[in-house]
């Protein structure tokens, strides 16, 4: 395994259907697209990202928290404007599904209090449109989950 969002062999396949650059792609686009999500979202959009969070939060099983986080990461790409990285994270979301379900040990990561904090700190920097932090918590958020 190469890392929370990179490549997974079984067998010597790829078992995710997704290479690690690929992935990588989206992580790297994230920061920009907080950005704009930043600029252009309303109160009541940030209170949807952040009942998201609590949704994950709350999770108690692997397929709830997923679909939490997913629908988190969606519907700031969603906010940013940019219907194809709303369709990418959509799709990565799928695959990191899939990679969840195949690495159990990833699990965890879905319900950590760091990735709960980032999720939070995150929208309190849009919140206040505090652009450089928020570029920074994904930046950093990002890099994490590539690991």
């Amino acid at each position: 395994m190469e890392g929370a969002f990179g490549q997974v062999t079984v067998r010597g396949q790829d078992a995710l259907g997704v290479d690690g650059h690929g992935a990588r792609a989206v992580g790297h686009r994230e920061p920009t697209l907080v950005v704009e999500a930043a600029k252009r979202s309303t109160p009541e959009q940030l209170d949807a990202l952040e009942r998201h969070i609590d949704d994950q939060e709350a999770a108690t099983d692997t397929e709830a928290a997923l679909n939490a986080a997913t629908a988190f990461h969606v519907d700031i790409a969603a906010l940013s404007g940019n219907r194809r990285a709303e369709r990418m994270m959509a799709n990565l979301g799928d695959e990191v599904r899939r990679m969840h379900y195949l690495v159990p040990s990833l699990r965890n990561r879905l319900t950590e209090e760091a990735e709960i904090k980032d999720h939070r700190d995150l929208v309190a920097a849009m919140r206040r449109l505090d652009i450089e932090q928020a570029y920074e918590i994904m930046d950093h958020h990002s890099q994490e989950s590539l690991r």
